[in-house]
């Protein structure tokens, strides 16, 4: 099953990265793009998806933002 990323839902993808899709922006060179904050292991980060990857979020669940927050312990 394929799921479509959203605004302001959390995702874990089978290999432990969390995400969080925090907004939507348009941009000059590639359109609509998807602002991402993650975390994993290694740290924390924010990024840009294409939107509308639903072919790229098969591996992802979503989660809830207290799992999300989770990664947070001090915040």
């Amino acid at each position: 099953m394929s799921i479509k990323f959203e605004v302001g839902k959390y995702y874990i993808h089978r290999g432990g990265r969390k995400i969080s899709i925090v907004g939507e922006v348009k941009t000059d060179r590639w359109d609509k793009m998807l602002v991402v904050e993650e975390t994993d292991r290694t740290g924390h980060a924010i990024s840009c998806i294409e939107k509308g990857s639903e072919d790229t979020a098969d591996n992802w669940i979503e989660i809830s933002r207290s799992e999300w927050l989770r990664e947070f312990p001090n915040a």
